[in-house]
């Protein structure tokens, strides 16, 4: 169970989302990378809310965490660099593709650990996959 005052601001921030950003229940869990009951179960406080979840509002929405959590300050952070924050957003839904692809993520490891002469040839080998 979440905090009745944390839940409250839970609240406003999903209200806020779905006013002012436009998003609904199945966008939000998109940008989340969760199901919309998960959505749901925040909403009512029936899930706990994870440092995931705060950085992920955060990072995506300009929410301060902080006030999440305590109340103190401002919900929205003032606007920083915006092209660090396109990046990240860019950054998050190419994470989302590679955990939705079955097995992508193990072959990225594997990638991670070869040498650059190595890494190179397969490159090569799937762009010629892909161009055909």
């Amino acid at each position: 169970m979440t905090d009745p005052q944390v839940l409250k601001r839970i609240v406003a921030v999903f209200t806020y989302l779905k006013t002012t950003k436009g998003l609904n229940q199945k966008q939000l869990s998109s940008e989340f990378g969760v199901s919309e009951s998960t959505i749901t179960r925040l909403q009512n406080g029936q899930n706990t809310v994870t440092l995931r979840f705060l950085k992920q509002l955060q990072s995506i929405f300009d929410i301060s965490d902080d006030w999440v959590l305590t109340g103190r300050g401002e919900m929205l952070l003032p606007k920083g660099n915006t092209d660090s924050s396109i990046e990240l957003e860019e950054d998050l839904k190419l994470l989302r593709r590679i955990r939705k692809k079955k097995g992508l993520s193990d072959l990225i490891e594997i990638l991670l650990k070869l040498s650059d002469r190595n890494l190179s040839a397969i490159q090569a080998l799937a762009e010629k996959l892909h161009s055909k």
